[in-house]
């Protein structure tokens, strides 16, 4: 069972794109200072805490702890980063940036854990 706790959050910056169906993807900021999917390995903003359209306020968090959905397999206490569309996928080192550490185990596309969140450049 996914949780949150003590998030900090920021609510200020437009989305890029129609965001409405990636809550608690993990985002970035563009070079227009838009809110958008972050790719494989990126380095993030935080995770979408809302839906938005086009152009509405994006709310995502960049501390504490997050539900995040992912895309496969992943063990608590692993590190988690981005992978080519926004689901929260298991470090695979070199080169990319983690968002955080798994705080419980997902098995299947589509599960939503907990993400202990700690906006680090690992790469």
């Amino acid at each position: 069972m996914s949780y949150e706790s003590a998030l900090k959050t920021i609510d200020t910056q437009a989305a890029g794109a129609d965001l409405s169906a990636k809550q608690y993807y993990i985002v970035k900021t563009d070079s227009a200072g838009a809110v958008v999917l972050a790719g494989d390995g990126e380095v993030a903003s935080g995770v979408l805490q809302n839906k938005p359209t086009s152009g509405q306020a994006a709310s995502y968090a960049t501390d504490g702890i997050s539900k995040v959905v992912v895309s496969g397999a992943i063990t608590a206490g692993n590190l988690v980063m981005s992978d080519s569309n926004g689901k929260g996928t298991a470090h695979t080192g070199s080169g990319k940036n983690a968002i955080g550490r798994a705080m419980e185990t997902s098995t299947t596309d589509g599960d939503i854990i907990a993400v202990q969140l700690g906006i680090t450049d690992i790469a």
